[in-house]
């Protein structure tokens, strides 16, 4: 959204406020993350689910040094506000919260051609899962399973999964022994 994305955020968090229906997913841009908690404190407030890193969950809580404190990290996030808060950990997997259930999902091993679009290609794996009203775990092994088939090609649009692709690689997934497990 560039450095003035500010006036866009504050009309949606207004637009937000009237339709309290509608769900957001955010994925905060490295200029928002960069202007701190304080410029982001209205959307989170009404965030349903939060996609970010490791780095940038650490940044957005001062919870520093989280390695081995997944619970803590992802806790330090849900307490900014959003309702379901990912943590993706590149090699080390993804972290998922909604306050009840702490999820963690190891990655398949698979050789990176490209790491473009991962964290892209996990989220929308992850959100599609979501919105067809599958569990936190499948969402989270979607978002795994999509990630892991866009860093096999280049750019980051090549190799997304469509849904009918997914029992294929949930195969792939189990039979490499990754799964999502309880933390």
């Amino acid at each position: 959204m560039g450095d003035s994305f500010a006036p866009f955020q504050n009309h949606l968090v207004e637009w937000l406020v009237k339709n309290p229906g509608i769900k957001l997913g955010f994925n905060p841009g490295s200029r928002q993350l960069k202007a701190g908690v304080e410029a982001l404190n209205a959307v989170l407030k009404l965030t349903s689910i939060i996609f970010i890193n490791r780095e940038e969950a650490e940044g957005l809580t001062g919870f520093t040094a989280s390695s081995g404190r997944e619970k803590e990290l992802l806790q330090a996030v849900k307490n900014l506000g959003p309702k379901v808060c990912v943590v993706t950990d590149g090699g080390n997997g993804s972290y998922v919260t909604d306050g009840q259930k702490f999820l963690h999902a190891g990655i398949l091993p698979i050789d990176a051609y490209e790491r473009t679009g991962a964290g892209d290609a996990f989220g929308s794996g992850c959100l599609a899962a979501i919105i067809k009203g599958k569990s936190l775990e499948e969402a989270l092994l979607w978002g795994t399973l999509n990630s892991a088939s866009v860093i096999g090609y280049t750019g980051s649009q090549k190799g997304l999964l469509r849904e009918t692709d997914i029992p294929v690689w949930i195969e792939r997934a189990k039979s490499s022994g990754v799964g999502v497990k309880e933390i």
